[in-house]
């Protein structure tokens, strides 16, 4: 029997360098591996927060639960119509609340006092609510939206310096009907108006704020025109374009114009704003050149100009102004 040849075997090179280590170090190694080994587990700590929290989020799902089912909504939304300024009056057919922070009103009427009587101006529909995110800041912003004359209005509000400033920015969605505004304005128009608006004031002094308040009017027909009782006939014009900014509670119209195919319109003038609005006093001059048919109706000539020419002079209150067309004073 042939017998093998026998190799000898290879060890392990990280064994062997075990067994190299001197006896101390490696009563040294077991030594930290038993108090490893008798240490017990720490137990997870609770974080700091995390109680509170809880709790927060409780009281969050009760109050909504509240919100929901005992909360008196529509009366608060009720409450929120009081008087926002002395001889203001607010009233809507119905009044609902919207969590968390919102609420709208339908058939709403705003009436305030003039010196020819009192002014109202109706509103289809009127919505409004806080924006959460902004409350954390200390800049709220309360967002609202208008529906009144067939058009709707847009727009925000927001408070700076703990409510000292007051900043109002909007513009129209979808143009307001001037053919349904006669019981507010006292005349009879027709035509489409946007407005957009941007206004800052400090708080308590509305009237004094500053900001641009732009316009614009297409397809404009005044029909309410005359002379000594004498009906002018109907003056259109294709578009309006004007401009006014507000310094201090004073507007300066910067820009007038309309052109239409039968006369032609430019305005200068100042409008002092007053609290309530309608209170505001004017001080407008419009000069129109008429064409076409209209140029031909004998009217008072003034000075410097031919027969063609209208100036319109309006002073007083801005809800009833004293209207003067060629130095005579109109009826109102």
């Amino acid at each position: 029997m042939i017998q093998q040849p026998r190799f000898p075997k290879k060890k392990n090179p990280i064994k062997v360098g075990l067994e190299s280590i001197s006896p101390t170090i490696r009563s040294n190694l077991d030594h930290l591996a038993r108090a490893f080994e008798r240490q017990a587990p720490q137990q997870k700590r609770e974080s700091f927060f995390m109680r509170p929290m809880t709790l927060l989020l409780w009281g969050f799902i009760t109050f909504l639960a509240f919100l929901a089912k005992g909360f008196p909504a529509n009366e608060m939304a009720k409450h929120l119509l009081a008087s926002p300024s002395p001889g203001v009056t607010i009233s809507a057919e119905s009044a609902i609340y919207h969590p968390p922070l919102g609420v709208s009103y339908r058939d709403m009427t705003i009436t305030a006092p003039t010196n020819d009587g009192p002014v109202s101006i109706d509103l289809s529909q009127a919505r409004g609510n806080v924006d959460l995110v902004t409350l954390v800041s200390g800049k709220p912003r309360y967002n609202f939206d208008l529906k009144m004359y067939g058009g709707e209005f847009k727009g925000r509000l927001r408070r700076f310096y703990r409510g000292k400033v007051s900043h109002l920015k909007g513009l129209t969605t979808r143009p307001i009907d001037l053919s349904t505004t006669r019981k507010l304005t006292h005349q009879n128009l027709s035509g489409l108006m946007n407005i957009q608006t941007d206004y800052t004031w400090k708080t308590g002094m509305e009237d004094k704020g500053h900001g641009v308040l732009s316009l614009s009017i297409a397809k404009l027909v005044v029909r309410s025109l005359n002379m000594n009782g004498f009906p002018l006939p109907p003056i259109s014009f294709t578009h309006v374009h004007g401009t006014v900014r507000m310094k201090n509670g004073l507007g300066h119209i910067e820009t007038l114009n309309a052109d239409g195919p039968m006369a032609h319109l430019t305005g200068t003038g100042d409008v002092s704003l007053a609290n309530p609005y309608p209170r505001s006093i004017v001080n407008l001059d419009f000069d129109i050149s008429l064409r076409g048919e209209l140029s031909k109706i004998p009217l008072p000539s003034i000075a410097g100009k031919n027969g063609a020419s209208i100036h319109l002079h309006l002073s007083g209150p801005l809800g009833s102004p004293q209207v003067t067309l060629n130095g005579i004073v109109l009826p109102r």
